[in-house]
């Protein structure tokens, strides 16, 4: 099993620097970690927008990942024709392409977000 965070929670990792949540949870605890280069752009846009701001400098990010042992899963062909044929029942371009991800690479999404769960067919934490 795999996990593939959302970007809203891989914003509490990196502010936290925690995986608590995640860790309680016994199925999940060995569970590889990923985050999609689609939460990091979206991270990006929104910095630059002034609509988030974090702790610590953006260009650390990547090291951030790699201490907590949280890989980056690129955006990928398989993804992007999944995503063409995703029913709109979430509006956010980035959620969208994490939900396509998730679906391709068989993860299991981590989220609150309740329109993901919107999709039947997604598995989500």
């Amino acid at each position: 099993m795999k996990l593939l965070l959302d970007t809203h929670v891989l914003i509490r990792i990196l502010e936290d620097e925690s995986i608590d949540e995640i860790e309680k949870d016994e199925t999940y605890r060995f569970a590889p970690l990923y985050v999609s280069l689609a939460s990091l752009w979206e991270m990006s846009i929104k910095i630059s927008l002034g609509k988030l701001s974090l702790s610590g400098s953006f260009s650390k990010i990547l090291i951030k990942l790699e201490q907590a042992k949280i890989q980056l899963l690129p955006i990928d062909h398989s993804s992007l024709t999944k995503l063409i044929d995703l029913p709109w029942l979430h509006k956010d371009p980035f959620d969208r392409l994490i939900i396509a991800q998730s679906l391709v690479h068989n993860f299991t999404l981590v989220t609150d977000d309740s329109y993901i769960r919107n999709y039947p067919e997604i598995k989500t934490l």
